[in-house]
């Protein structure tokens, strides 16, 4: 007896459905409003940034004048002359980071002078007072002569600030001490990239150091 053979549905062969899912995969939606960031460019090894500038020589006059006023018989206790102290050696630590940049031998005279000057105010104020206002006025004052001649770069949306205060921390010192100074010295839009696009480590700093920057600030001023 002769028999015809049907093939039944059950028998058919099943779509690959691996293939299918994966071809899925391979092909995602594309939207065309949207565009894949692109790195930071990092600034010119060359060129200063106009926010560490800003620091130096807000630092440097600062510290001229209080100590000026210090000279002059201006009241100065133990926590005050403390944050002199430490005001003092967080600007050298800015300048020092700076120093290629800035490339000029008079700035350097005039650190070590500050440098040297150093020693005898922590352990006297009385008599270390004139002599560190001394230094500091010339080191500000060889700052203002001299950063107007120096490179800048400006900074557009791929050289943010933010590239910048890494280099500033790396040749300054810790991050609680310099993230507080750098965004002082920073413009609005300037401070809101750095705090916006900032590592969660450099918003801790900031969150731990700006209450103590200000409280330094505020007993250098007086």
């Amino acid at each position: 007896m002769t028999s015809t053979l049907i093939a039944r549905p059950d028998r058919l062969a099943a779509p690959d459905a691996a293939a299918d899912i994966s071809a899925d995969i391979a092909a995602p939606a594309r939207h065309p409003g949207v565009r894949p960031a692109r790195p930071l460019r990092p600034p010119p090894a060359a060129a200063a940034c106009p926010i560490e500038l800003r620091a130096l020589r807000t630092g440097a006059r600062t510290l001229a004048g209080a100590l000026t006023g210090i000279a002059l018989d201006a009241p100065c206790d133990r926590a005050r002359q403390r944050a002199v102290l430490a005001y003092s050696r967080l600007v050298l630590r800015g300048l020092r980071g700076a120093d290629a940049r800035l490339a000029d031998d008079g700035v350097r005279t005039a650190t070590g002078a500050v440098r040297a000057a150093l020693p005898t105010f922590a352990h006297d104020v009385s008599a270390g007072a004139p002599v560190l206002a001394m230094a500091w006025t010339a080191l500000a004052d060889r700052l203002d002569a001299v950063v107007p001649g120096v490179p800048v770069h400006d900074h557009g949306w791929r050289s943010s600030p933010l590239v910048c205060e890494r280099r500033f921390r790396a040749g300054a010192g810790p991050a609680r001490a310099l993230v507080p100074w750098f965004l002082d010295a920073a413009g609005p839009a300037e401070r809101m990239t750095v705090v916006r696009d900032a590592s969660r480590r450099v918003r801790w700093a900031l969150r731990l150091g700006e209450g103590r920057h200000a409280r330094t600030m505020d007993l250098v001023r007086a």
